[in-house]
């Protein structure tokens, strides 16, 4: 997942808890729980629930932030507008 994200070094630790983070949402087949409910102990109610996955992007999506126009310097019309980010975290 690393090497093939194409992530500068300094950001492959970002990418180390990222694959943690999906790790502890995973099913562990021998318990039938995540790792995450297994050791906080939940309540039985709780257990048969999945866990929450909705808010998982693609690991290295590249965005955009915008500059506020407050912001921008004035004489430079053909400047950027935006900053330019990988999502490497959730």
């Amino acid at each position: 997942m690393i090497i093939d994200s194409g992530l500068p070094e300094d950001l492959w630790l970002e990418a180390i808890y990222t694959t943690i983070h999906v790790t502890n949402l995973i099913v562990i087949r021998s318990i039938g729980l995540t790792p995450y409910r297994a050791i906080l102990d939940i309540e039985d109610d709780l257990r048969t629930v999945p866990p929450l996955i909705s808010y998982l992007r693609y690991f290295r999506v590249l965005y955009y932030v915008n500059i506020p126009y407050e912001n921008r310097v004035k004489s430079e019309k053909f400047k950027p507008r935006a900053l330019r980010g990988y999502l490497v975290r959730y």
